[in-house]
């Protein structure tokens, strides 16, 4: 009867230290209240809501900082493409200076290829018009056949001169034709090469628009992201303070209860005397000294993993998904810690086992003992339990081994201390 009434006490203070909704078919009595079961039910829902918040805010984090990267990306091209884009300006405009003035150079070369043929056709006409004539006049005023002769040669080369002349504006003027045409050819290809530019400017400011878009989208889910998680932690602030008010009331039921079972024993024992008889209640279990495998504290708690002594994370408050976060134990951790036996701080009942790894508590596989003098441990992350509810085991008792269950990021050992179901330091019992 003692047995049982220690179970259901210390099933009902340990539901404070796990945190969860739990139907175990265990502890029967302590499990009875449904009001219980349902707040920590929630709790237990408002934290993994809580996270998912979380885990979301980082993602989205992550997201923006991407985009923002991104966006600078594309900035620094259309940065690029301005500068490309000056310079072909200047380009262009050199390029149309270049053929107007090729234009009017041709304009002039026209002009005067046009007034040497009037010249020439003049003389031409002229010529035509005094055939023979001219030709005796020339005979007739020559002072010997050498002078007609010189000066027949001079007729001849002016109008050689004359068509020379001709040929030669001719062929400036085509020469002038092909650099215009080459400078249009030339000003056609900067232009299209503009365009392209252009066009490629006008999908990286679409790009640009488009990512301002999705930096103020993601704005919007990280501010709405990080008011869910505020308001699940208000809520669970909420519902633990409900929890507290709780196992307070349960935890004064149960000094009232056993102060009654006390004098109602005693009453039982002052009447077995009376009539002879003798006082069977066996001795409180005593501690066995240390198996070996450590040694044991000042307070005759023995370190629950042997050969492993690092602590990766004390107890206390600590910042968890960017938030403050209190840690109500210690972790033990260290290379090739996997699969490593868990030993049991001290002789105990062991009142809680979680054997599935998926419980919404965080805590995955654990295990929890009572040490009969309102002291409790509780080890968490197991890969394997070994001990079932009800079981009495001895300090140094392989319990469970080391895993990485349930809201973990490695393997490694969450053990807690708790007095009256209330967590507090465990290195001062532990070391």
């Amino acid at each position: 009867m003692v047995f049982k009434k220690m179970v259901v006490k210390l099933c009902a203070l340990t539901m404070a230290a796990v945190m969860m909704a739990s139907t175990s078919g265990y502890c029967l009595q302590a499990f009875a209240n449904s009001r219980l079961d349902d707040m920590q039910a929630q709790y237990a829902q408002l934290e993994k809501q809580k996270n998912q918040m979380e885990e979301a805010l980082k993602d989205t984090r992550g997201k923006k900082e991407d985009e923002v990267a991104y966006q600078k990306q594309l900035l620094e091209q259309i940065e690029v493409i301005r500068g490309q884009l000056d310079l072909l300006n200047g380009q262009i405009a050199d390029l149309t200076d270049k053929i107007a003035a090729s234009e009017q150079d041709i304009a002039n070369k026209e002009a005067e290829i046009d007034r040497t043929y009037d010249l020439f056709g003049e003389r031409m006409r002229t010529m035509y018009m005094a055939g023979d004539t001219s030709m005796l006049e020339v005979l007739l005023s020559s002072s010997s056949v050498s002078d007609f002769l010189a000066r027949t040669e001079t007729i001849k080369r002016v109008a050689e001169h004359d068509q020379q002349l001709i040929d030669q504006l001719k062929q400036q003027k085509d020469e002038l034709q092909a650099a215009k045409e080459k400078l249009a050819d030339e000003l056609s290809k900067r232009e299209e090469t503009k365009k392209q530019a252009e066009t490629k400017k006008a999908e990286l400011d679409k790009k640009v628009s488009e990512s301002d878009e999705e930096i103020i989208l993601l704005d919007k889910l990280a501010k709405q992201y990080g008011e869910q998680s505020e308001g699940y932690s208000a809520q669970m602030e909420q519902m633990q303070q409900s929890i507290d008010d709780m196992f307070a009331q349960i935890e004064k039921e149960r000094i009232e209860r056993e102060k009654k079972e006390k004098e109602e024993q005693e009453q039982q024992n002052q009447n077995t005397n009376q009539g002879g008889g003798t006082n069977t209640k066996p001795p409180a279990p005593v501690d066995p000294p240390d198996t070996g495998n450590g040694e044991v504290s000042t307070r005759g708690y023995l370190w629950p993993v042997a050969g492993y002594q690092h602590i990766s994370c004390y107890y206390g408050w600590r910042t968890l998904f960017g938030k403050p976060d209190f840690h109500s134990g210690i972790d033990i951790s260290g290379a090739n810690i996997y699969g490593q036996p868990v030993l049991a701080a001290r002789s105990g009942t062991v009142v809680r086992v979680n054997r599935d790894p998926n419980n919404s508590t965080g805590y995955g596989l654990h295990v929890i003992l009572d040490h009969g003098d309102g002291y409790s441990t509780l080890y968490a992350h197991g890969s394997q339990v070994l001990v079932n509810v009800g079981d009495h085991v001895q300090q140094g008792q392989t319990i469970m081994k080391v895993g990485s269950t349930g809201m973990s990021t490695g393997p490694h050992l969450h053990i807690e201390v708790r007095y009256m179901g209330q967590h507090t330091d465990p290195l001062p019992y532990l070391k």
